[in-house]
């Protein structure tokens, strides 16, 4: 079997075992792949493909067309568990979650200044308040859902007061 065919069969297979767990992540994160940088899934599975070498010179001989998929299945179950996986996941989205936390609240902040009646108050009030938030899956919760009332009722019932009107 050509060196390059077991080297795209093996990328193909561990791209599918980690976009999996990073459906999975996502989820556990309760954050949406559209607020998180493209390089946090990148950034792990290019340290992964470090590792092909390493395979493929330890199974170039071995490996022909009827068992190159059950020996990658092999390694990767072996070599890539779960929580391997969800560990680099999460080493990756911790260097980049400060930044995925304030686009969160500035997405808040614009909901909360265009929808009605809390766009009556101003928009240094709401920020204030928004910025108070700390707990990344507190701030997801409400920039992600239908949950503004909520967060207003919380962390600002005195938001009538400020009506700019």
């Amino acid at each position: 079997m050509e060196q390059t065919q077991l080297e795209n069969a093996f990328k193909e297979k561990l791209l599918e075992v980690f976009s999996a767990k990073y459906e999975e992540f996502l989820e556990e994160k309760g954050v949406s792949k559209n607020y998180v940088p493209y390089n946090v899934f990148d950034k792990v599975i290019q340290a992964q493909y470090e590792g092909l070498d390493d395979f493929i010179n330890e199974n170039k001989t071995i490996a022909d067309e009827n068992n190159y998929n059950d020996i990658i299945q092999e390694f990767i179950s072996e070599n890539y568990d779960s929580e391997f996986i969800l560990m680099k996941f999460e080493e990756s989205f911790n260097a980049e979650e400060e930044g995925v936390a304030e686009k969160l609240k500035g997405d808040m902040i614009i909901q909360l200044i265009n929808k009605e009646p809390y766009s009556r108050a101003s928009r240094s009030f709401w920020e204030a308040k928004v910025r108070t938030l700390t707990d990344f899956k507190e701030i997801t919760k409400y920039a992600e859902g239908d949950n503004l009332g909520e967060f207003v009722e919380i962390y600002a019932p005195e938001w009538k007061e400020q009506d700019e009107d």
